[in-house]
C-alpha cells in the first residue's frame, strides 16, 4: 500500500484535489437550489446582468409574485459578500415585482447568482 502511495502521490494528491473543487461547487448550487425553492422574505438575491451584479431584497410574496427591494448600488466584476450588501441601502419607494415564472426563467439562465439567507 506504501508502494502504491508513493508510485501515484501525485495523482491522487490532484484526484483529491478535483474531488475537493468539484464537490464545493455541487453544495454551492445545492444551496442555492434550496433558498430558490423555498423563497423566504428577507432573502438576499443576486442577480447579474452582464457583469454586473445588483442586490435585490425579497419584500414580499404574494401567490406568485415576488417584490423585491433594488439596492443603491451594484457591483461590478466579482458577486459581493453578504456582509458588502447594506440593508440601508436598498430603494424602500418602489418594488420590482417579479412573477414565479420569470424568476424560473432568469434561474435557468443564471441570471440569479447567488441568494443569501439570514445576512447580517
Amino acid at each position: 500500500m506504501v508502494n502504491f502511495i508513493k508510485k501515484y502521490y501525485g495523482i491522487v494528491i490532484l484526484l483529491l484535489g478535483l474531488f475537493i473543487y468539484f464537490g464545493n461547487d455541487y453544495l454551492k448550487d445545492a444551496k442555492l437550489q434550496d433558498y430558490y425553492s423555498n423563497p423566504e422574505v428577507q432573502d438576499l438575491y443576486i442577480f447579474q446582468f452582464d457583469s454586473i451584479y445588483a442586490p435585490y431584497l425579497l419584500e414580499e410574496i404574494k401567490n406568485d409574485s415576488f417584490y423585491f427591494f433594488v439596492h443603491s448600488f451594484n457591483f461590478k466584476k466579482n458577486i459581493p459578500d453578504c456582509k458588502q450588501v447594506l440593508k440601508d441601502s436598498f430603494r424602500t419607494e418602489m418594488y420590482y415585482i417579479y412573477s414565479k415564472v420569470e424568476l424560473d426563467k432568469m434561474m435557468r439562465e443564471t441570471k440569479i447568482s447567488k441568494i443569501y439567507r439570514l445576512c447580517q
